[in-house]
């Protein structure tokens, strides 16, 4: 009899950590009378979303009769919006920035392209929770260290185990481009050598991705090499990769670098894109825009700069996502993307670039991103405009056709335990 209770103490513990709600006996769940927000920059003012299975199985007009067999919700006048995704930020992989036991993201070595991020993915996170809270179902884990600092995954923002939140593992490899920085009080010496060392992890970065080319081409290759076998997903186009640069300059030379070697790549860190827009554009490169709620990169630049770079990219027919890299501000994500909006950005574009566009680029397009059949059934109920901080409250929740609990939040808890107390 003990063994029985423990059994189902155990039980009750993984399938209510993260206050996932399935339906009964598989019916579907049917919203009617929302405002759907498709991802692609679509709108169905009086629209229907039919869920199940983790799918959605239907989108369209709200048509009279249309699923009585499932779970009819009203959310007339409500506001429907795939799950945000936020790309490049190490949530679930750091806890605490004081506590060093905390930080997961970062290996020793310099070239590490086995690495991987999905393992260390901690689903316990305080972090999570309150990003979830916000909208954000999807985020991915970014490992930092080094020129070669591995790869990432797409992974759920609620769920028990890392297998459990993987959308797909080793979506991408990140490579931070070695670049020299001038600082203030350097003498000739140090910027000598600062930039001999630079052009030194420069030509060891090639010459690695040149020998895994080289060994990506050969049959059987012998003796097998781990760290060019990480590297295969990466040459048979199965792979993304996310270059991690500041200075234009030194981006172009890296782009074309791989262009070389028909690798595409993703600039992951396009806060100075504005300088090489026409680059950009002939190159046909995908760049991701880092912490809109920033100083300008450049200090001759106007303030405002950040806020109207995503505007720019938008009419300049650049394709790009918003993030917010690192842990704890990742939450404030719907909030920079509201900025950009007040700054030029067209709304249903703004939220393609956390949705649909941040999909494409990560390389999970075909499951995520947008309200269509056949995708993910990962939706968010707001009662206004998700990017508006005063009107955007989340409502509802489906993570795979799953309802989520928006109250398992510690930050919630403990608002309602101290204003209880007044």
């Amino acid at each position: 009899m003990k063994f029985k209770k423990v059994i189902i103490a155990c039980c009750a513990f993984l399938f209510g950590a993260n206050a996932l709600r399935a339906q009964p006996n598989g019916q579907a769940l049917v919203f009617k009378g929302a405002v759907v927000h498709v991802g692609n920059g679509k709108i169905i003012p009086n629209g229907m979303v039919i869920c199940q299975g983790g799918k959605i199985v239907y989108v369209g007009e709200n048509t009279a009769g249309a699923g009585k067999n499932g779970i009819v919700k009203d959310v007339t006048g409500k506001h429907m919006y795939p799950g945000l995704i936020a790309l490049n930020n190490i949530a679930g992989l750091n806890e605490i920035d004081a506590a060093k036991p905390t930080h997961d993201y970062a290996e020793v070595g310099n070239l590490n392209p086995n690495i991987r991020s999905a393992p260390a993915y901690n689903c316990d996170s305080k972090i999570l929770p309150t990003m979830l809270y916000n909208g954000i179902l999807f985020t991915q884990p970014t490992p930092q260290g080094g020129s070669i600092s591995g790869t990432s995954s797409i992974m759920a923002t609620a769920c028990n185990n890392w297998p459990a939140a993987a959308v797909k593992t080793d979506a991408a490899m990140h490579i931070r481009w070695p670049e020299f920085t001038l600082h203030a009080r350097m003498s000739n010496d140090k910027i000598r050598e600062a930039k001999e060392h630079t052009q030194q992890s420069i030509v060891a970065l090639k010459s690695f991705f040149t020998e895994a080319a080289a060994y990506h081409k050969m049959n059987y290759p012998q003796p097998q090499q781990l760290k060019f076998e990480a590297c295969k997903k990466l040459f048979n186009g199965n792979q993304k990769l996310f270059l991690h640069v500041t200075q234009p300059d030194v981006l172009v030379d890296a782009a074309l670098f791989f262009k070389s070697l028909n690798i595409a790549v993703v600039w992951a860190s396009a806060n100075r894109a504005a300088e090489i827009i026409p680059f950009l554009q002939e190159q046909q490169l995908a760049v991701v825009v880092n912490s809109i709620h920033r100083l300008p990169a450049v200090s001759q630049s106007s303030v405002n700069e950040p806020y109207a770079l995503p505007a720019l990219l938008a009419k300049n027919n650049i394709p790009f996502a918003i993030t917010y890299s690192g842990s704890w501000e990742v939450r404030s994500l719907p909030y920079s993307v509201g900025t950009a909006i007040t700054y030029g950005l067209d709304k249903e574009v703004a939220l393609s670039c956390v949705t649909m566009q941040a999909a494409n680029l990560a390389g999970v397009g075909d499951v995520l991103g947008t309200i269509e059949q056949g995708k993910s059934a990962s939706l968010i109920i707001c009662g206004g405009d998700i990017f508006d901080m005063q009107s955007g409250k989340i409502e509802e929740v489906l993570l795979n056709g799953i309802n989520v609990d928006l109250n398992e939040n510690k930050q919630i808890q403990l608002y309602k335990k101290y204003n209880e107390a007044k």
